[in-house]
């Protein structure tokens, strides 16, 4: 299976299938819009993963995209911390005794 990042134009997933076809097909399922209308390229940085569910967060973060702290503001590479596969603002993040 190969990994595919499919969008509607403002929200993206990606998709573990064999053809471009096929994770097209998911986009169109996953965003209820017309097939030709899902954007599909590869995402061969997450072949390694295969499936959604495996990818941890600082490997999307690394390939360029983002995730939304708990207080809505968006993280990117440059910002966001990870713990334990949860991203958070530098504000929001849990203190040293809240982690043990």
């Amino acid at each position: 299976m190969k990994a595919y990042q499919v969008s509607n134009g403002e929200y993206s997933r990606i998709a573990f299938a064999e053809t471009a076809g096929q994770a097209r097909n998911f986009g169109m399922c996953e965003f209820g819009i017309d097939f030709i209308a899902v954007e599909v390229r590869r995402a061969k940085w997450a072949d390694e993963y295969g499936s959604e569910s495996q990818i941890p967060k600082w490997a999307y973060l690394l390939n360029g995209w983002w995730w939304e702290c708990q207080c809505g503001h968006p993280q990117y590479d440059e910002t966001a911390i990870v713990i334990e596969d949860m991203v958070y603002c530098e504000v929001c993040k849990p203190n040293e005794e809240e982690c043990e």
